[in-house]
């Protein structure tokens, strides 16, 4: 078990998983609300273009420092 998971009650949970380098710009432009996925939960390449064409959901990848 890594030091981020926690055991309780037989389950093991995660207590901080590390975020993606996927980051979902959602409404108020470049300082409105962005939504960043846990590492391996972000959508693949149709998903982000169908979410942009319907929706003006953008995606941008930044590296994490």
């Amino acid at each position: 078990m890594s030091e981020r998971a926690v055991s309780f009650a037989g389950h093991i949970f995660l207590a901080n998983p590390p975020p993606s380098d996927w980051e979902c710009q959602l409404i108020g432009g470049p300082h409105g609300v962005v939504f960043r996925p846990a590492k391996g939960c972000e959508p693949n390449a149709f998903h982000r273009l169908m979410q942009r064409l319907a929706f003006g959901i953008k995606w941008r990848r930044n590296p994490i420092s």
